[in-house]
């Protein structure tokens, strides 16, 4: 499915910033728009990176407005929000871009026993490396001047998945305790992974 439409139809809908344009031509001639989002985890297929994008941008968008703001009508009122939101979900993953190459792998089917090859995605080792969402402010910066409460929550959108020596729980809670995008960054990240992309869960929901 080509999502490329819908997703640069959220970007210049919301983002006014200058060069965002430069961003969206860099991200046509990437591997952006056909990427997985992982290599086993959620999105792990063809197009996994944007539609995980959106699925991020449509949760941060209600997350903000039922639970943070309590406001239907909050973010029609203030479009430099809204426009932060935008940015910081659509954009928070550049990290991945040109990051996996597709393979082939040997697998058993395990109602046959039979081997067959199947496509998967695996890290390119080569890529350079900068930390996940310390990445995606660098890659975001070479276009779009970021705030310094936007780039916080890319930086932070991991949460304790992303914690190391140089970045502590304490300096996690700080951050959420004061920026409210990127506590909702976060947020709507998990609710993208682990519920609108969760297969399982989405059957399981259908049950009940």
């Amino acid at each position: 499915m080509n999502y490329q439409p819908e997703f640069e139809y959220i970007a210049r809908t919301h983002i006014k910033r200058d060069g965002i344009e430069d961003l969206l031509k860099y991200l046509a001639v990437s591997d952006f728009y056909e990427s997985p989002a992982s290599t086993k985890y959620h999105g792990a297929y063809a197009h996994g990176l944007v539609m995980h994008s959106i699925n991020v941008f449509n949760a941060m968008v209600d997350f903000m407005t039922s639970i943070i703001y309590r406001d239907a009508d909050y973010l029609n009122r203030n479009p430099s929000t809204m426009e932060s939101i935008a940015i910081v979900s659509l954009f928070h993953d550049l990290c991945k871009v040109d990051k996996y190459r597709l393979t082939q792998k040997n697998m058993k089917d395990p109602d046959t026993g039979e081997w067959y090859q199947a496509d998967v995605y695996i890290y390119n080792q080569e890529q350079f490396r900068l930390g996940h969402g310390a990445a995606s402010v660098y890659t975001i910066q070479k276009y779009l001047k970021l705030t310094d409460e936007e780039a916080q929550a890319i930086y932070w959108h991991m949460g304790a998945f992303d914690i190391s020596q140089y970045s502590s729980v304490y300096d996690l809670g700080d951050t959420y305790n004061r920026n409210v995008l990127a506590f909702s960054l976060h947020m709507a990240d998990m609710i993208a992974t682990y519920v609108d992309e969760n297969d399982e869960l989405q059957n399981k929901l259908g049950q009940l």
